[in-house]
């Protein structure tokens, strides 16, 4: 998919797949994030190069991030307040990566990204449960951690 008019070439099924494979996504963003590890190799086998899959994953996660965040706030479950740290985070993180991915050729964006995505499907599957207790950790640690995936 070389430009936005390609896509209206795609065959009508791969789009409707597409666009439940988005809402999955965005349900499982909304419930613990890594709903790209559904919508950036879907979107790469209907055609589109790697870092175009990328930029459309983000796009659509970030309504799917808004509109979670404003569900969490207004129910008072998150004090944006207290996420300060992890949201300057998440600003750095993302900005860098879109920075860096636009010095990588779409070759070796290929061979790396299913890499990366087992190896957050991974980090996802074994990271610790929240609620569980465990030691409190330095909030900086915590930050860094918790938001090391969104670099990639």
């Amino acid at each position: 998919m070389d430009s936005f008019i390609e896509l209206f070439a795609v065959s009508p099924l791969v789009l409707v797949v597409l666009f439940f494979v988005a809402i999955l996504a965005g349900f499982i963003d909304s419930l613990a994030g890594g709903g790209g590890l559904l919508t950036v190799p879907a979107l790469m086998a209907a055609g589109m190069p790697p870092a175009q899959a990328l930029a459309t994953n983000k796009l659509q996660a970030c309504g799917g991030s808004l509109s979670a965040t404003l569900y969490f706030v207004r129910r008072k479950v998150v004090n944006l307040a207290d996420q300060k740290l992890n949201i300057l985070m998440t600003f750095i993180g993302s900005t860098a990566g879109a920075l860096l991915v636009q010095h990588v050729q779409s070759d070796i964006l290929k061979q790396i990204l299913p890499l990366l995505v087992i190896g957050i499907g991974l980090y996802f599957l074994l990271m610790p449960k929240t609620g569980r207790s465990r030691p409190a950790a330095s909030a900086l640690r915590s930050a860094v951690l918790r938001w090391s995936p969104a670099v990639a």
